[in-house]
């Protein structure tokens, strides 16, 4: 593996994925160099030395029933067969439209880009373009990207005038929400949220009756309510977070996830703003890949099988109940916080290098989380699985333990 570090060191910047002491990629290591996959299959990851990992992290969510789904991946390669990419719209593309606005309880309509910032970018334009207004709300410490508008002002190569037009406000502070639209009534364009926070450094859920007070207050000052569901798609419920948490959300922005990490992503939304979508400029790619399309239909067939919403509940319950028995045992202060198939791990007091730690150590023993904590759960997981990643998270407490008393 040092060797093909090597090889990245003069072709890549290296840093994100293969800094070694950086959050993805080297820090699941608990060796002096970051770890490569040879392949992947089901809930486990095999790296090219051979080492087998059960994976937590599911490719950053999007791996949402697992690796190498044959009733996924063979559908592919029929269609690969047929030729992709044509130059004229591929009925797979209406297919799936009709797939998703039968499996989201919001959707009257969809459309398909290339990922999901793609997929918020269009939903901010749209909701720009029904408005005709500029501002936008956000969740403080939401989690950045690569486009200027949802980025944080303090990351790299973003100018003030990228984020001059976005307010933030805390989760749960509906008082403080109420005020800022007060403030700027008239002038905001949407509340663009996760449907719980996903933050950079912090994970809160929303309190009971949350989003219905969010709901109310957009509804009454004109504002779309925008659920960014690129990472917790179809982990809170198949029919949609909004579903779950009892309203409906104007648009509806769906990650890789629809199609178990495939390229396509998708943007969904009530009938009124159908027009608006329409008005804006569309990415070609996504019109014209039969092969991501059938990948996105089969995945939706698979989640929308009767046990997919219940077994991943189920197998993350089992993961935070055994990880939190295991820390409480363990003496660790472990807080865990999530919903459905989604969850993060935090030591509390922990400057971020306590985490990292764990990390190494469970990846040590055969298991990978990413070392912010975050953890996803695919369908794939078995019972057998959630046992071998808590007996792992026995033996990296109690490693931790003795390297703290060695130390002491």
């Amino acid at each position: 593996m040092s060797e093909i570090f090597e090889r990245a060191a003069l072709v890549t910047p290296i840093g994100g994925l293969f800094k070694v002491d950086d959050a993805f990629g080297g820090a699941y290591s608990h060796a002096d160099h970051p770890m490569f996959a040879a392949k992947a299959s089901g809930s486990r990851i095999i790296g090219v030395d051979g080492s087998e990992y059960i994976d937590l992290v599911c490719g950053g969510g999007v791996c949402t029933l697992g690796y190498a789904i044959a009733a996924v991946d063979d559908e592919v390669k029929k269609r690969i067969d047929m030729g992709d990419c044509v130059s004229l719209v591929d009925e797979s593309y209406i297919t799936l439209a009709e797939t998703v606005v039968r499996t989201l309880r919001s959707a009257d309509w969809a459309t398909f880009c290339s990922d999901g910032h793609q997929a918020v970018t269009m939903a901010i334009m749209a909701a720009r373009y029904y408005t005709q207004r500029k501002k936008l709300l956000f969740f403080k410490d939401s989690l950045g990207g690569v486009v200027p508008v949802l980025a944080r002002a303090d990351d790299g190569g973003v100018l003030v005038e990228d984020v001059c037009n976005n307010l933030y406000v805390d989760i749960n502070d509906v008082d403080t929400l109420r005020d800022i639209v007060r403030k700027y009534e008239g002038e905001i364009a949407a509340f663009v949220a996760t449907p719980y926070l996903l933050g950079a450094t912090r994970d809160v859920l929303p309190e009971d009756n949350y989003w219905k007070e969010v709901r109310h207050i957009c509804t009454e000052q004109g504002i779309l309510l925008i659920f960014d569901e690129s990472r917790t798609a179809f982990r809170l419920s198949v029919g949609g977070a909004d579903q779950y948490y009892g309203i409906q959300a104007d648009m509806i922005c769906l990650g890789r996830g629809m199609a178990n990490g495939y390229p396509i992503a998708c943007l969904a939304g009530a009938d009124r703003y159908r027009s608006a979508v329409a008005g804006l400029s569309h990415t070609e790619i996504a019109w014209r890949s039969g092969v991501a399309c059938v990948a996105a239909i089969k995945t939706l067939e698979c989640i929308n099988a009767a046990d997919y919403e219940q077994t991943v509940r189920y197998r993350a319950g089992a993961l935070t109940r055994g990880i939190s028995d295991a820390a409480e045992n363990a003496g660790r202060r472990l807080a865990i916080v999530g919903d459905g198939g989604i969850f993060r791990c935090y030591f509390e007091g922990d400057d971020g290098s306590m985490m990292r730690e764990w990390c190494r150590l469970m990846s040590k023993h055969g298991v990978l989380i990413s070392p912010v904590g975050e953890c996803f759960v695919s369908y794939s997981l078995t019972d057998e699985d959630v046992k071998s990643v808590v007996a792992a998270a026995e033996r990296s407490f109690a490693e931790m333990n003795g390297s703290n008393n060695k130390k002491l």
